[in-house]
């Protein structure tokens, strides 16, 4: 009910440019049987684009087949798809801790300021905070165990993931890897478990990968690396206030630069691959060119993220993109608190007997964290973090009211 509540009553008009816009105007082609299109840049004539990967796309075209046809709509259908995020946040508690903490973990996915609006502003973290705790719910079953049917299903999950934003590829290491070290049973079979999940994995991106090979001429996950690099690597992100962060008009600034002078001479007119490759490189340069601040900015970005600085330009960019003043500057105290909740219940759990499920569950924190010394810090970085600071927060709660108790892992 909060995620609608805010959809209809909260959540102001989608900013334009920006990414939820864009996945509208892909969902739209791919609903008009086109497949994924969008404007080329500088013209006005659509062309074969992976701006971002295809399955939110997806899923706005068919809430859109199904009815859900406005903004407005397609606001409260997305938010009936991310409340189911909060149950499984749940099932993964349970999972770990017991009941009550399964109950506790849930409540915090259906109440954080900070998980409820992503459904209001169209993006694709109200579908990742739904398919990482699942991967995460489906690892510590394989883990405990290991069939080549439980991890390809671990596979499954991680490959939609990846599909739905890039980084989420890299949860293959940071969660499959220690599902199939750490699981239980002989050596041979976790080896060809893991080889099915790979297989799995593979199966879901491989033909991605290859249509955009195939358009595109390139071996990409998305074409808005180049772009992201760039709005994070510039003068307005290596000091002051946005050090760490991201900066549009860095971005915007550099890709009407390159609109106006066009390709290299003799070379084809832009299309989304050359232009994106085009700005990350504008953007590489930059950082070589000022490696001496480098350090700096890596440490701004990863205390950025994590919540641990710079609140106030943070509140500020996060608003521009479409999020609740109010909801967003309690959503930073909240994670806070949370934040500290959940490094008492991982120091707990991993002294604890379950100590091979909470090395899982902090695959996400792990892989967050690394994404993080390579593009822009930023609250949006950390989605994939968030099921687990919720679940150790939830540990940490329900152990101090056990603090009195023989067991703190009893059913509770």
């Amino acid at each position: 009910m909060a995620r609608i509540a805010f959809s209809v009553a909260v959540a102001p008009d989608l900013p334009t440019p920006g990414d939820a816009v864009t996945y509208q105007t892909m969902a739209a082609s791919v609903r008009a049987g086109d497949g994924l299109q969008l404007e080329a840049p500088g013209t006005t004539e659509l062309a074969v684009t992976a701006e971002h990967p295809p399955l939110f796309p997806v899923v706005l075209a068919a809430l859109d087949l199904g009815g859900a046809g406005s903004s407005k709509a397609q606001r409260v259908a997305l938010s009936l798809v991310a409340a189911a995020g909060a149950v499984v946040v749940a099932l993964l508690g349970r999972r770990l801790g017991g009941h009550l903490v399964g109950l506790v973990a849930g409540g915090i996915a259906a109440l954080h300021p900070i998980w409820i609006q992503p459904a209001g502003m169209v993006m694709s973290e109200s579908v990742q905070l739904v398919l990482v705790p699942l991967v995460l719910l489906a690892g510590l079953r394989a883990r405990a165990e290991p069939s080549p049917a439980r991890l390809a299903l671990v596979g499954l999950l991680i490959g939609l993931a990846a599909l739905n934003r890039p980084e989420a590829l890299g949860l293959l290491v940071a969660v499959g890897i220690p599902v199939v070290v750490l699981a239980d049973g002989p050596t041979r079979g976790r080896l060809l478990g893991g080889a099915a999940m790979v297989g799995m994995v593979a199966l879901l991106v491989v033909p991605w990968v290859a249509r955009n090979h195939h358009h595109l001429g390139g071996v990409v996950m998305t074409t808005n690396t180049g772009k992201t690099v760039l709005g994070s690597s510039c003068d307005a992100t290596f000091r002051g206030p946005g050090l760490g962060g991201f900066d549009y008009d860095c971005q915007i600034g550099a890709a009407a630069h390159l609109l106006e002078v066009g390709p290299s001479p003799g070379a084809p007119a832009w299309d989304g691959r050359s232009f994106d490759d085009a700005l990350g490189a504008s953007g590489w340069a930059y950082v070589r060119h000022h490696l001496d601040e480098l350090p700096k900015v890596v440490a701004a970005r990863v205390l950025r993220m994590w919540g641990l600085a710079f609140s106030e330009d943070q509140l500020r960019f996060d608003v521009g993109e479409g999020r609740s003043p109010g909801l967003q500057r309690a959503g930073q105290w909240v994670h806070l608190a949370l934040l500290v909740l959940a490094v008492i219940g991982g120091a707990l759990g991993l002294r604890s007997d379950r100590r091979r499920d909470v090395i899982v569950l902090l695959g996400p924190v792990v892989l967050a964290t690394a994404a993080t010394l390579v593009i822009y810090g930023g609250m949006r970085m950390r989605t994939g973090a968030e099921p687990t600071i919720a679940v150790l927060a939830a540990l940490a709660l329900v152990h101090g009211r056990r603090r009195v108790a023989a067991d703190p892992w009893g059913p509770g």
